[in-house]
């Protein structure tokens, strides 16, 4: 089912399944997200949770117990329900089941809110633990961004730039999603721009672990801003299909990390793990600007 939510500047549709973004369309009808064509990648903007990434052969270990979890978790298709809707917001949510205790031994709800104010979007993410026990997760976005006018013969599509940097320190990604932490790739930047072309993403994932960005903006091949992401994450990763030969990219703010090749610990011990005490609730916001 499509959820709809609209204001004077923007129109947002949100499918319940995943309780994924799927369009965000200025009032001009610019439309700022993916349209999920599957010769380059079928989604638009899923939902990472419980884990972002991948886990070593595909498990998950909770007190010496393996579980089988798949990478970026099991929610983006899995159905919410409508919690509520007015004319600014729009809230769904996610209890665990059965079938997902199976992957991930945990009861949980996951809130999800979109909010419209003006000409942004506000995503808050709500981790609820009805349980005695701390429960561990991840939780991460992964939105798709058009870029207007995409011609693989162009030499350059557009520019993400990252006011608070003149370098990505980049953590290495293998197949499958794992991470080469004791590596480290270095993305110079000239006036805080890094061209998206089409060998931009050669390395698969650009993977910021440092923590230093908060804002990143996504500017067309003149250099107009068409988007402006804000959040307070420690993870950032940036990818695009085909090795840049795309046109969109995704910009991903993240509270956790893929697992790290061969190992075989507890997953509340992985870097960026999040941890919610027994009765209590974690909650995050990010934003979306669209020019």
């Amino acid at each position: 089912m499509t959820h709809t939510l609209k204001n004077e500047s923007l129109a947002l549709q949100v499918e319940s399944r995943g309780a994924e973004i799927v369009s965000l369309k200025t009032a001009q009808g610019r439309e700022a997200i993916w349209y999920g064509e599957p010769r380059y990648w079928d989604r638009h903007a899923p939902l990472l949770f419980p884990c972002v990434g991948g886990n070593w052969e595909g498990q998950i270990r909770v007190e010496g117990q393996a579980y089988p979890l798949v990478k970026h978790g099991f929610v983006q298709d899995m159905e919410f329900e409508l919690v509520e809707q007015t004319a600014e917001r729009l809230t769904l949510s996610l209890c665990d089941t059965p079938a997902t205790r199976q992957s991930f031994p945990f009861a949980f709800r996951l809130t999800v809110s979109y909010t419209l104010q003006g000409n942004t979007l506000d995503v808050t993410w709500k981790v609820e633990n009805p349980a005695e026990t701390t429960m561990s997760f991840m939780i991460g976005a992964h939105p798709a961004f058009l870029l207007p006018k995409f011609s693989a013969e162009d030499a350059v599509h557009g520019y993400l730039r990252f006011p608070e940097v003149d370098c990505l320190r980049s953590t290495p990604t293998l197949p499958r999603g794992y991470t080469h932490p004791e590596q480290e790739e270095l993305f110079p930047l000239e006036d805080h721009l890094l061209p998206l072309t089409n060998q931009a993403f050669l390395c698969d994932t650009i993977l910021d672990t440092t923590g230093r960005i908060s804002r990143v903006e996504l500017l067309d091949a003149s250099r107009q801003r068409l988007i402006t992401m804000q959040f307070q994450m420690p993870v950032l990763a940036m990818w695009a299909p085909e090795g840049g030969c795309s046109p969109f990219v995704c910009i991903e703010p993240w509270y956790g990390l893929c697992d790290t090749e061969g190992y075989t610990g507890e997953f509340s011990d992985r870097p960026y793990i999040n941890n919610v005490r027994a009765h209590e609730t974690w909650e995050c916001k990010y934003s979306m600007t669209v020019e």
